[in-house]
C-alpha cells in the first residue's frame, strides 16, 4: 500500500493542470521511491522469480550495464505504469460502459471496446519528449533539444485519422490510437494492461448485466 500511495502522487506529473502543492508531493514521492529501490537493489530484497530480480540479474551480465540511477528509474516507471494506468483504464471503462446500452459481449467485441476506450479517454493524456533534431510542424519550428509536450488525448481524436472522433464507438475497427505511445517509446505493458482491463470489465458485466 505504501508504494501504491507513492505511485498515486507521482502519477500527477502526467496531469495537465497541477498546483505547487502537487509538485511538492511529486518531489517527495520521487525521493522516497528512489530510496526504496536503492535499498531493494543494494540489499537484493527481491523474489528470485520476480521481474526486478530478472532485470538486475540481466544487467549484471550485460557488457554495458545500466547505472544504479538508470535501474532505479526503470523500477519506478514499471511500478507506476503497471499500477496506476491500468486501474485508470478500468475505472474509465466502467464509467463509459455503464452509460452505453450496447456494452460488449464476445471476446472480439471486448478487444475492440478496450481499444476504443483507450482512444476515447486514455489514462495518459500527456507525454514529455525532447526533440532530437530541428523540425517543422505546421509552420512552427521546433529546435533541436527543445522540450515538447505531446497531447495524446488530442491526437486520439484527430479527425484526419478517425471517423466521428468525438463519439465512443465500441466496435470501431480502424483504431490506430496512440494511448500506448509509438515507435521506440511504445509501452512494453500494452498487452498486459489491455488483458487485465478486459478481464475486469468482462467479469463485471457478466456479474451485473
Amino acid at each position: 500500500r505504501y508504494l501504491i500511495d507513492l505511485a498515486l502522487k507521482l502519477i500527477k506529473a502526467l496531469d495537465l493542470y497541477i498546483m505547487v502543492k502537487d509538485l511538492v508531493l511529486i518531489h517527495h514521492a520521487s525521493k522516497e521511491f528512489i530510496e526504496f529501490f536503492r535499498i531493494t537493489m543494494r540489499e537484493k530484497k527481491m523474489h528470485e522469480e520476480g521481474l526486478l530480480y530478472k532485470i538486475f540479474a540481466a544487467n549484471e551480465k550485460s557488457q554495458e550495464p545500466l547505472s544504479e540511477a538508470e535501474l532505479i528509474s526503470i523500477c519506478i516507471f514499471l511500478f507506476t505504469a503497471g499500477e496506476e494506468t491500468t486501474s485508470g483504464l478500468i475505472g474509465v471503462g466502467v464509467y463509459h460502459l455503464t452509460n452505453d446500452s450496447n456494452a460488449a459481449r464476445s471476446s472480439q467485441e471486448w478487444d475492440l471496446a478496450i481499444d476504443e476506450l483507450l482512444r476515447f479517454n486514455p489514462p495518459v493524456q500527456l507525454l514529455g519528449r525532447i526533440a532530437s533534431c530541428d523540425m517543422n510542424v505546421h509552420g512552427k519550428t521546433i529546435p533541436n533539444g527543445s522540450t515538447v509536450t505531446l497531447c495524446l488525448g488530442a491526437a486520439n481524436r484527430d479527425p484526419e485519422i478517425f471517423d466521428r472522433p468525438d463519439e465512443l464507438i465500441l466496435n470501431r475497427t480502424q483504431n490506430r490510437h496512440l494511448a500506448f505511445g509509438s515507435g521506440i517509446h511504445f509501452c512494453l505493458g500494452d498487452w498486459l494492461g489491455k488483458l487485465q482491463s478486459r478481464i475486469a470489465l468482462e467479469e463485471l458485466f457478466l456479474a451485473f448485466p
